[in-house]
């Protein structure tokens, strides 16, 4: 595991399998430019993101839920990234009853 911080936007992290990005304040723009980013990634990798989910074909959202943070509640919103944007949201590497757990 390594834990890097830098920005999502000058970084190459395509070869990540979980990716956490803290987003509650960042601005639709950036939201874009991470998304555009994460297409990279390969299929199966789980990137989770705070308030803020991605918008993204290449990605299934599997799960939302509402957490208290220090600074007040927020949305964790998990994600899987899809082998085809074009296929219907199957995903078989992350379990929808315990994300992060594989089936």
């Amino acid at each position: 595991m390594n834990f890097i911080l830098a920005n999502f936007t000058k970084n190459d992290w395509s070869d990540g399998n979980v990716i956490f990005i803290n987003s509650t304040c960042f601005s639709k723009s950036l939201m874009e430019k991470i998304a555009a980013k994460a297409v990279h990634l390969v299929p199966g990798s789980c990137v989770v993101t705070l308030t803020q989910p991605i918008v993204s074909q290449s990605f299934e959202l599997l799960e939302s839920k509402k957490y208290e943070m220090s600074w007040g509640d927020a949305t964790a919103h998990i994600h899987v990234r899809t082998r085809n944007p074009n296929i219907e949201n199957k995903s078989r590497n992350w379990s929808k009853k315990s994300p992060g757990a594989r089936i």
